[in-house]
């Protein structure tokens, strides 16, 4: 199930359960007997069903009328009455109302948990699918690399990288490039010379650890921003761990940001903030010091490295 799937369903149940709420809790508190007050609250929640799906999944609306004349059916006192044959206290507008309240409660608890966690887990397959294949042989390499405070950090360069056409054929027999079709724009092709981090920090001269990326962004004078803009620095999490950064490079009239990245040792693609396979947990920095680029760093001489702006 992809994003937009879990994110669909979850809006559904999400509409439907609060149509459900709305009608439970109100026929619980009040116990309308009055067959025009009765209407009014299933047409309420109907209101609230129909309205939430036709906002995020207008496709599902058959599903939320179902719903809705379910909760029409149920505000009938003499249908109510026929129910009660097999559960007599049904009738009872105060049982029924409770007990629809606390099944579509339910229903939104165990929705919000599910979602939660298979969001977890869609980013925790779509971060392994772009590192799996990373060469684990790097060294350090011999340059003196660090932060404006004068902090080394160290980088990294392969042992033996692949060729680019090695490479460009390792990425086309991925998923990740598959699973996120028609929403990148590619930028660079796959190199082994950098990471995410380096093609950021170090202008895809070198793979740099996630761990270095906090005290960069701390001793380079980052500050957290609410309202992005082109030059912006947009750093993924996951809880605690740092998974990946790119660069905004523009912000569009809807309010859609777009990032330039490098995803692991695959290409540089230019994507929404929200499409990439580093999960929505992302956030944006700014620095007034001009561009990104670690001091140290060696002019850049060609070899297939693929770079960020300075």
């Amino acid at each position: 199930m992809s994003d937009a799937e879990l994110f669909r369903r979850l809006a559904l149940v999400f509409a439907c359960s609060g149509g459900a709420l709305v009608w439970g809790l109100t026929t619980a508190a009040f116990a309308p007997r009055r067959w025009g007050t009765q209407v009014a609250v299933a047409l309420a929640g109907a209101v609230v069903a129909c309205g939430g799906v036709a906002l995020f999944v207008p496709d599902a609306l058959p599903v939320a009328a179902g719903v809705s004349a379910a909760l029409g059916v149920l505000a009938v006192g003499a249908v109510r009455a026929m129910i009660a044959a097999a559960a007599t206290r049904l009738a009872r507008p105060r049982v029924a109302g409770l007990l629809v309240s606390v099944a579509a409660a339910g229903g939104l608890v165990a929705e919000g948990w599910r979602y939660d966690r298979r969001s977890e887990e869609l980013a925790d397959q779509a971060f392994e699918m772009t590192d799996k294949d990373t060469p684990p042989a790097t060294a350090v390499a011999s340059v003196r690399v660090y932060t404006d405070r004068g902090t080394v950090v160290p980088v990294r360069v392969p042992v033996d990288p692949r060729t680019p056409t090695e490479a460009t054929d390792d990425e086309r027999g991925g998923e990740v490039l598959a699973k996120y079709s028609e929403r990148w724009i590619r930028r660079g092709p796959p190199t082994d010379h950098s990471n995410c981090h380096g093609w950021v920090f170090t202008g895809g001269q070198f793979n740099l650890s996630g761990e270095q990326v906090d005290a960069i962004l701390s001793e380079n004078g980052y500050e957290k921003v609410d309202k992005p803009q082109a030059g912006d620095v947009v750093v993924y999490r996951a809880d605690t761990l740092l998974r990946h950064t790119g660069v905004v490079q523009a912000v569009l009239p809807d309010g859609t940001v777009l990032v330039e990245s490098k995803w692991g040792w695959m290409g540089v693609f230019l994507h929404a903030a929200g499409d990439s396979p580093y999960g929505q947990e992302y956030e944006f920095r700014r620095s007034p010091r001009a561009g990104h680029l670690l001091a140290g760093l060696p002019p850049v001489t060609g070899g297939g490295i693929t770079r960020a702006a300075p």
